[in-house]
């Protein structure tokens, strides 16, 4: 005689596994074993009722390959087995958050991180994509889900956060202007260590001096250009 074990399957953590075991024998002993080597640590298998019933419903706490062997003995001719190979999926779920450029604005990013994930929603499931990543976000708390192809999902919370607002301090005798030299000193300093790109125009126009003995038109034509060019905001 041989038993079945029934169907190899996968399922995620935490969701009860139901075999199906079949005896080639109604008279004959049944049982239930499993074999758990190569997880870590060691994982708890339970049976409900009991790892004598032909289809008990099983519940595992730790992700990994699990062989649940179908036990089969005859008083003539002995012990046969069928194993079934269940594989238990990790589900956990986490963010990977870019936060604004700066505070207030809508350009954060959140990458949903999941194994195995073929849908992400950042509305803890109302909608969903088939991308992990999304953009165009501004600073709040968002409730994350990601979906299993074999019908399990699992949430958890990202939150993206403004970055601080840029903030001027200044003595009594420090005068503070636009396109002054003591601001730009600031943004400069406060965003090297970030290794932000920073374009500055701290001063006003350079002079230009013309000579009596130039070349007119030719003045005329490179001061125009000099001037004007970038909307007049280069020296």
């Amino acid at each position: 005689p041989t038993p079945n074990a029934g169907i190899d399957d996968t399922v995620c953590i935490g969701t009860p596994i139901y075999l199906q075991g079949q005896a080639s024998n109604s008279v004959n002993l049944m049982s239930w074993n499993f074999n758990t080597q190569g997880i870590s640590p060691t994982p708890q298998v339970s049976f409900y009722p009991n790892f004598t019933s032909l289809s008990p419903t099983v519940t595992v706490n730790q992700p990994g390959l699990y062989n649940f062997i179908l036990r089969e003995t005859s008083s003539i001719c002995g012990i046969s087995r069928d194993t079934v190979r269940i594989l238990v999926l990790d589900t956990t779920v986490s963010a990977q958050v870019t936060p604004p450029s700066c505070s207030g604005s809508v350009d954060g990013q959140l990458e949903i991180l999941s194994p195995y994930a073929n849908a992400f929603s950042i509305d803890n499931g109302l909608t969903w994509q088939a991308q992990a990543f999304f953009s165009n976000l501004q600073a709040g708390i968002y409730p994350i889900c990601a979906s299993l192809p074999f019908g399990c999902q699992t949430c958890s919370t990202a939150t993206i956060t403004n970055p601080n607002s840029l903030q001027l301090t200044a003595t009594n005798d420090t005068v503070i202007c636009q396109n002054g030299t003591a601001t730009g000193e600031y943004i400069a300093r406060t965003a090297g260590p970030m290794f932000k790109k920073l374009s500055l125009e701290l001063g006003g126009k350079n002079p230009n001096i013309i000579f009596a003995d130039c070349d007119f038109d030719d003045m005329l034509s490179t001061t125009l250009r000099s001037s004007f060019a970038n909307q007049g905001q280069i020296c």
